[in-house]
């Protein structure tokens, strides 16, 4: 497909990267030359140097053509008048961010007064992602599936522990109604077969329902943990989106914010909480607000390394979870700190949804991708797929289907009913199937498998 991508950001790049890995024709458009030609440099994406809101520079991109037009500039106002022009220009889809809060009660009207096809708030969408690692504390994160029914979680395996030495099928004996979908084992990513060993010090991704997955995460780390308090330090977009959905687990929660102002809004805004204006990172503040006293410390901050240092001291302290925003993700390999400290990425979180929507798109005829989460710097994926009547694999036992390596089916939703499959079900007209693969470009469930 012709995509062309304004904003050479994080998101941006991100996006020109894995895209441009699947055969699409990608464009950036960006104001910054030196970023632009480093990119184009990079990766395999032509470039147009000028301001996306300008029609000369959409003309130049040749955006009249485009199939998809993603703008992600750091401005809520460009991206919306580059999308206005786009699509006057001809532009068949339009994905558009936006992160103002107030802008957010207007998304229904961007969409159909303005004809935007898709619009994605970063910070909403990570408030989301650490309301979810708050309900379940013990996991390092948690992805849910098909509106939170499918739970795809990440646990660590402690020394020990009674799985230490097990394989896969007697892990399943244990705990019948749980999968394990990945072990990441010293820095190896492997989508498992019966005979693989667990050991202590893994990583293991696990799905099934709610209170099965609970089951185990209290035969992991015996008494369940459950959080009543939250202390945040950063009061900014984020915070704003996840205060809320905190209140409504009816949570105690103190934020702290080094800019006056800023408390000031939040405290009218939130008078239920504990504001506390002062520098988060000193631990003598931390100290005098009894820090320790939380059961969760999240660390939101502007700067990564403030909130990893946080998060480690806080981990220090022994409160029960600790999670810090970060955008360099490197940071945690500098660190040997990946599958040990519960991260939130948001650039990341978008370009999974703006992929899944791409790839959607991309093959509408085939089985449609509802959910897309990838991990391990994208070298495993985790798919949902909304199974159509032009799926081949219709009718057929995973037994019979020439499955390609590195596949696992792990998850059938049929009506109200979950399946952990085996070899003799069956996939049906309408299915959700989840499925978890380190293939790459899979944009329909028939590429998952060797048909002749």
């Amino acid at each position: 497909m012709e995509i062309i991508i304004c904003g050479g950001g994080k998101i941006g790049e991100t996006l020109c990267q894995v895209l441009a890995q699947e055969d699409h024709n990608i464009v950036l458009i960006d104001k910054n030359r030196n970023k632009l030609e480093r990119l184009i440099n990079n990766i395999d994406i032509a470039g147009v140097c000028g301001d996306a809101v300008l029609y000369e520079t959409q003309i130049e991109a040749n955006v009249s053509d485009c199939d998809i037009f993603i703008a992600v500039t750091p401005s809520d106002d460009s991206n919306l008048i580059a999308s206005i022009t786009a699509k006057a220009l001809g532009a068949k889809r339009i994905i558009t961010r936006v992160r103002n809060p107030q802008y957010m009660h207007q998304t229904q009207f961007f969409a159909e007064s303005l004809k935007i096809d898709y619009i994605i708030n970063p910070e909403l969408e990570t408030a989301r992602d650490l309301a979810r690692m708050i309900q379940m504390p013990e996991a390092i994160s948690v992805e849910h599936f098909n509106h939170g029914r499918i739970n795809i979680v990440n646990l660590s395996i402690p020394e020990e522990s009674f799985l230490d030495g097990l394989n896969v099928i007697q892990f399943r004996q244990h705990f019948p109604n749980v999968l394990i979908c990945i072990i990441k084992s010293n820095g190896t990513i492997t989508i498992p077969v019966g005979n693989d060993i667990i050991k202590a010090n893994d990583n293991i991704y696990v799905t099934g329902q709610i209170n099965d997955i609970r089951h185990l995460i209290q035969k992991l780390y015996g008494t369940r943990r459950r959080i009543q308090s939250v202390m945040i330090v950063g009061a900014g977009r984020i915070t704003n989106h996840l205060i809320p959905r905190l209140e409504r687990f009816g949570l105690d929660i103190a934020v702290i914010d080094i800019n006056e102002n800023i408390c000031r809004q939040i405290a009218a805004e939130y008078p239920h909480i504990m504001m506390i204006h002062g520098d988060g990172t000193d631990q003598r503040l931390l100290a005098e607000e009894r820090a320790d006293a939380y059961d969760a410390l999240i660390c939101l901050t502007g700067i990564d390394e403030e909130n990893l240092v946080l998060a480690i001291y806080g981990s220090q302290m022994n409160i029960g979870k600790t999670i810090a925003k970060v955008n360099r993700t490197n940071l945690l390999q500098v660190l040997n700190l990946q599958d040990k400290l519960s991260v939130v990425t948001p650039h990341q979180i978008i370009a999974n949804k703006i992929i899944r929507y791409v790839r959607s798109v991309a093959d509408l005829e085939h089985a449609n991708i509802e959910g897309l989460y990838r991990l391990a710097s994208g070298k495993v994926e985790m798919i949902q797929f909304h199974v159509s009547d032009e799926c081949l694999a219709i009718g057929k036992t995973l037994m019979e289907l020439p499955t390609k390596p590195n596949v696992l089916i792990a998850v059938i939703v049929r009506d109200d009913e979950l399946i952990l499959p085996s070899g003799n079900n069956k996939i049906k007209f309408g299915d959700r199937v989840l499925a978890i693969t380190t293939l790459t470009d899979v944009s329909h469930l028939d590429d998952l498998f060797e048909f002749e």
